[in-house]
């Protein structure tokens, strides 16, 4: 019958997850062993995470693993005391997530959330942020989405091009380049202000560049690299689409120069391809802040920010932007969008996220300069120094302790989850 397909063995069925062996009798799969008074294959001792495949298979995993594309892999969190982000094989899984990375803000980590048909899959580099998703696919392209809610963003040729609802029916993108021809364009990648990375658009020449929205019932265009109209039935006449727009206030477009520029301020921006964000340069020409083809201030401040005693506002080291910073202590601090109010260096480091501006009270910490008076931070820290593990602690047996989040320990390359 079906279920013995490829487990059949002299004629007989093999049951369970056995496979037939190369002696032509059922044996176990992969590194599970027999059980004798059972006759199961179960995990061995130094292994006992069992894993089911999707060839009807299973292999079992140590506790700082789990099993992906059939292989096993490390999986660990660092970060903390709120949030976390978590890693399988050292390629980022998930942000924003608890400390046992079974729920994320940001992507997913374990294969639970995915659906019976889209496998728990790695992602080619580049196509997101993080490196796991659940995956569809579709032949010459695959669709994937981050849980078992949401939409799909869909990947030809290992380049992403289109955004998806729940159902399938695009959102955002297009993959179809005839899409664009037979409205007088060229298919191109554009910066998606729903996605941040390029999607596929249309290009119509002279600065114009717009993609479909909406199942194609709506177009959103960019003009010299900036949002200049949006919900547009015809991406010929959308929006302030005639004229150049600018990402922030006071600034004009100089048709020699190719950039926004702020006469008063001397604050100049650059216009793009088509990337998602743009550089925003001081009079000196030194970088100050990123904004978005939208206008939207993402990194840093081009505009003098007022900062906390004893820090001054200035260029942070390792930060790449202008902030608030504080040379006795060596701690830089610049406004971030997403991780509001700010991140912090310390030294030129990465020190912490969701920070204040003199890099106190952050909810992610990397260094221990971010953390609470004291507090270690919880990212494999050597805790050499007498400070607090609010997580796990692991000490080895030379008596050396290290702090990682709850329900890890720390082994030579980490913490890794228990």
């Amino acid at each position: 019958n079906s279920y013995c397909d490829g487990r059949c063995c002299n004629g007989v069925c093999c049951e369970g997850v056995k496979v037939c062996g190369q002696d032509g009798s059922c044996t176990c799969p992969n590194n599970l062993i027999l059980d004798p008074e059972t006759g199961e294959c179960v995990c061995p001792s130094n292994a006992p995470k069992y894993n089911e495949l999707e060839d009807g298979t299973a292999i079992c995993c140590e506790n700082n693993y789990v099993a992906i594309d059939g292989v096993c892999q490390r999986f660990y969190c660092t970060g903390g005391p709120q949030y976390y982000q978590c890693y399988i094989d050292n390629k980022a899984c998930g942000i924003n997530c608890n400390s046992s990375g079974t729920s994320c803000g940001d992507a997913l980590c374990v294969k639970e959330r995915c659906l019976a048909d889209e496998p728990f899959s790695l992602l080619p580099a580049g196509v997101a942020q993080t490196y796991y998703a659940c995956k569809k696919d579709f032949g010459d392209y695959y669709c994937y989405r981050f849980g078992n809610t949401g939409g799909y963003n869909c990947v030809k040729d290992n380049q992403k091009c289109m955004l998806t609802d729940a159902s399938l029916q695009q959102t955002s993108g297009v993959c179809d380049p005839k899409i664009c021809e037979e409205r007088g364009g060229t298919f191109t990648y554009w910066a998606n202000s729903d996605s941040k990375a390029k999607l596929g658009a249309c290009n119509f020449g002279n600065g114009l560049v717009c993609y479909p929205t909406g199942d194609y019932k709506a177009w959103t265009c960019f003009k010299n690299g900036y949002l200049c109209g949006s919900g547009c039935s015809d991406p010929h006449n959308c929006g302030t689409c005639s004229t150049t727009p600018c990402p922030k206030e006071g600034m004009e477009y100089n048709p020699d120069t190719k950039r926004c520029e702020n006469e008063t301020t001397g604050v100049y921006c650059t216009t793009t391809d088509g990337s998602y964000y743009q550089s925003c340069y001081n009079p000196q020409g030194e970088l100050c802040e990123l904004v978005r083809n939208d206008g939207v201030i993402t990194y840093g401040s081009c505009t003098e920010t007022s900062c906390p005693e004893g820090f001054k506002y200035g260029y942070v080291s390792g930060g790449g932007y202008y902030g608030c910073v504080n040379e006795d202590t060596k701690m830089g601090c610049i406004y971030a969008y997403w991780r509001q109010p700010t991140q912090c260096y310390y030294n030129g480091r990465y020190c912490g996220e969701w920070c204040d501006y003199d890099g106190t009270n952050c909810k992610r910490v990397v260094l221990p300069q971010c953390s609470e008076p004291g507090v270690c931070p919880q990212t494999g820290y050597k805790m050499t120094d007498g400070c607090e593990c609010k997580g796990q602690v692991t000490t080895k047996e030379n008596g050396d302790s290290y702090c990682c989040p709850s329900g890890h320990e720390y082994l030579e390359s980490g913490c890794s989850q228990i």
